[in-house]
């Protein structure tokens, strides 16, 4: 996409189950369970970093998020890298 969107997939751990993924170099985020309708929830990113602010924008609590760098984390010969978000202190990681 453009040097200021890394090559990182990332799968949002939100409070209650859900989760949402954004594939690596794309604007798309898809909230996973689908409605009970069976609509899709998807947003569009204006930016790599506006992930988090979007998420909180749909009234969801991010977790955790895992992060997948490269093929052995993709196809799951390797564990992703987990991180525990606090979205309360500044948006920022509490690690």
């Amino acid at each position: 996409m453009n040097e200021n969107w890394p090559t990182c997939g990332r799968i949002a751990r939100l409070l209650g189950g859900a989760i949402a993924t954004n594939q690596p170099n794309d604007k798309a985020v898809i909230i996973w369970p689908t409605t009970l309708d069976g609509k899709r929830v998807e947003v569009s990113l204006s930016s790599y970093q506006k992930f988090y602010e979007d998420i909180q924008g749909l009234g969801c609590q991010i977790i955790g998020v895992d992060f997948y760098t490269n093929t052995l984390e993709a196809t799951g010969v390797s564990p992703p890298e987990w991180r525990y978000y606090e979205m309360n202190s500044n948006n920022s990681w509490v690690h």
